[in-house]
């Protein structure tokens, strides 16, 4: 999800998990802090995802205030020259 109002939506089915991508598909932005207003909305009776906008561990560290129970992460491990270390930092992070 990416809005208030599809949040609303998917909180009306049968899903135990919902993503938060914090890329807005239509305009190609990426807004975490948003992403992780939208996460904070969620009950905690969910599984709760953040996808998109983690490059670093400042973010890492910055988005474990919503509570996620998994982050994907993608662009920041395939630029990297060394994706394994990327990996490394960010669990040590988590």
């Amino acid at each position: 999800i990416n809005s208030r109002e599809e949040l609303a939506i998917a909180l009306t089915t049968a899903t135990r998990v919902i993503a938060v991508n914090s890329r807005d598909l239509q305009q190609q932005i990426i807004n975490l802090d948003a992403a992780i207003d939208l996460m904070n909305e969620i009950p905690d009776n969910y599984k709760r995802l953040l996808f998109s906008g983690i490059n670093t561990v400042e973010d890492i560290k910055k988005v474990q205030s919503a509570r996620p129970d998994g982050i994907l992460v993608g662009t920041a491990v395939l630029k990297s020259e060394h994706p394994e270390q990327v990996i490394r930092l960010f669990q040590e992070a988590l």
